[in-house]
């Protein structure tokens, strides 16, 4: 990996660039963290909420229907499907951070555990 390609990590979550120095081999540790309160801009791959239930996909209607009002301009992904199952905050008046709706049929939606890049800790590269 050149020095340029380690430059283009994406600034929407934060990486950890560990070198392996025995083997010469780069690897990336990604933490993924909300830049925001609200996660608006949140691009991580987290699937599971707070309570471990799996996401169901954005553009997927089973087991619950999206609200009509989520449309694809609303993802920071450019569309639902793009957005996969992913936590997502979609809804401009929502301020409480990433959720999803889950695929557990009487649990409608709940807010996903992704931290605050602000209070994520790194540990320190040697």
């Amino acid at each position: 990996m050149t020095t340029e390609q380690a430059h283009k990590i994406s600034c929407q979550n934060v990486h950890l660039l560990l070198r392996n120095h025995i083997l010469g081999v780069w690897f990336f540790l990604d933490e993924p963290c909300t830049q925001t309160l609200a996660g608006r801009e949140y691009l991580g791959t987290v699937h599971v909420t707070k309570s471990g239930k799996q996401c169901q996909a954005w553009s997927s209607s089973t087991p619950h229907v999206p609200d009509s009002a989520l449309t694809d301009d609303k993802f920071p992904d450019g569309s639902r499907k793009a957005a996969s199952n992913y936590c997502r905050n979609p809804d401009d008046t929502f301020t409480e951070g990433v959720w999803c709706y889950t695929m557990n049929p009487d649990t409608r939606w709940e807010l996903c555990a992704v931290p605050s890049c602000s209070k994520s800790a790194a540990p320190p590269l040697h």
